[in-house]
């Protein structure tokens, strides 16, 4: 009778550590579906607001093509380049993310599926196989994101974008230089003519 009520105890905490097991997989798949049409929610805004400003971009370029020198255009192509490469750093950063949320509800669904089979060597074996790609995931993304704020924050970028102004402004001062010029032969004929 004893041994009854002991196996009945025991199938009541089975039970009722498989139920819990089951929640917790339900919770971890509900939170992985939030997570993961959040981050497809923001890689679509990301798009559309870099497709937004690589047209703007190109925009400017066309506007140079029209007002200024071939070899500016050509480094501001190069600038555009750089763009490019940015948004290629940001895409894979967000694919990333976005696997890497895959991955968790994958783990968090095969940590139940281990748990219930009660094979513990092999659940112990697989949890830490499982651990060890999500940090490996992390710091892929780390890596990632270092890389994408040195090209942004470079010493080469900022050194460009200063040869860039300063040719600018050079070009606007000898703009500057032959209206005054022109002001000049104006007047100058202006006067020669009211003599006559």
């Amino acid at each position: 009778m004893k041994e009854r009520e002991e196996e009945a105890l025991r199938a009541a905490e089975y039970r009722a550590k498989y139920l819990n097991s089951s929640e917790k997989a339900r919770a971890a798949e509900t939170s992985s579906q939030f997570w993961q049409t959040h981050a497809q929610n923001v890689e679509r805004q990301k798009s559309i607001e870099l497709q937004n400003s690589e047209n703007l971009r190109r925009s400017q370029v066309d506007g140079l093509i029209r007002s200024h020198s071939r070899e500016l255009v050509d480094r501001e192509r190069e600038k555009v380049n750089l763009l490019t490469t940015v948004v290629h750093k940001d895409q894979q950063v967000r694919d990333l993310a976005v696997q890497n949320s895959l991955t968790r509800s994958e783990l968090a669904r095969k940590e139940v599926d281990l748990r219930n089979s009660r094979v513990e060597k092999q659940y112990y074996q697989s949890r830490a196989e499982q651990e060890q790609n999500a940090r490996l995931l992390d710091n892929s993304i780390n890596s990632q994101l270092r890389a994408q704020d040195q090209l942004r924050n470079s010493q080469e970028l900022n050194a460009y974008k200063q040869v860039y102004d300063r040719e600018i402004g050079s070009l606007n001062n000898l703009v500057s230089s032959k209206q005054q010029e022109a002001e000049i032969w104006k007047n100058s004929f202006h006067r020669a003519n009211s003599r006559y």
